[in-house]
């Protein structure tokens, strides 16, 4: 789950339109990814995570367990 993206997002100061033009995506997909009607597939996690130079774990909020 994409926990991240709208606040990765409006940090960057962009619009949902303008993310996906970068990501070679549609407005409607990013809407959906924020809200969490669907997943992006891994392609796209790793485009978002490129955009925000970001790992993909910070993107999706997982924090590792510690042993």
């Amino acid at each position: 789950m994409v926990k991240n993206l709208r606040s990765f997002r409006l940090n960057k100061g962009l619009s949902q339109q303008q993310l996906a033009a970068i990501i070679g995506t549609t407005q409607q997909s990013i809407n959906k990814y924020e809200n969490h009607a669907t997943e992006p597939d891994i392609q796209t996690l790793i485009r978002l995570a490129d955009c925000f130079q970001v790992s993909i774990d910070e993107l999706v909020g997982y924090t590792p367990q510690s042993s």
